[in-house]
């Protein structure tokens, strides 16, 4: 994701319509908040939110690979974007 042309979020979705739909991102639930639940779903929306709030530019870029893994760290480790919670050690 990216917030006025600059990158905010990096992750991986197996499934888009299922990560951005109403069981994954879409979904705005007090439970993700809590053990067990998505907490990155809660600051996702909350990041959102407050971006449109503010009337910012928010953007979903999509990269197709089969080797997602790899693709995400690397973005994360380069870019470190702010809404990512930790950046991954490099191998």
């Amino acid at each position: 994701m990216a917030v006025d042309g600059v990158v905010a979020y990096v992750g991986i979705a197996n499934h888009l319509a299922q990560r951005w739909g109403p069981q994954g991102y879409g979904n705005i639930s007090p439970r993700n908040c809590y053990v067990g639940g998505q907490s990155t779903n809660c600051k996702v929306n909350n990041y959102i939110l407050l971006c449109a709030r503010e009337d910012r530019r928010t953007d979903l870029w999509i990269y197709e690979t089969s080797d997602a893994g790899p693709v995400e760290a690397k973005l994360i480790r380069e870019l470190e974007p702010p809404w990512n919670g930790q950046i991954p050690s490099s191998r």
